[in-house]
């Protein structure tokens, strides 16, 4: 297998209980934002109610539209540094596909 990883610094450490062990910090990280984002459900709730715009909607869009979109840059942000320092093993990648 082994057919990609994240980068690992060679100062970085693993896990307290396993320091061998190379823990997937980026991507937890991206999963993690993910995640947080996907429990803004005010906006979904209100859109049976779209017809009837009043303070009760607007005062919902306020706060999800720019925590979500600055979640968002932050998760596009890590994962790019994610993609950009990502190692690949393409000879392990061609001995699983066979």
């Amino acid at each position: 297998m082994h057919e990609v990883e994240e980068s690992f610094g060679s100062e970085q450490k693993g896990s307290s209980a396993m320091p061998h062990k190379r823990t997937d910090h980026g991507g937890e990280a991206v999963r993690a934002g993910a995640a947080s984002t996907g429990q803004y459900g005010g906006g979904r709730r209100k859109r049976g109610l779209w017809h009837e715009r009043d303070i009760s909607h607007s005062s919902v869009e306020r706060v999800i539209i720019p925590d979500s979109t600055i979640a968002l840059d932050h998760m596009l942000t890590q994962f790019a540094g994610l993609v950009r320092n990502l190692k690949v093993f393409p000879a392990n990648m061609k001995a699983t596909s066979t």
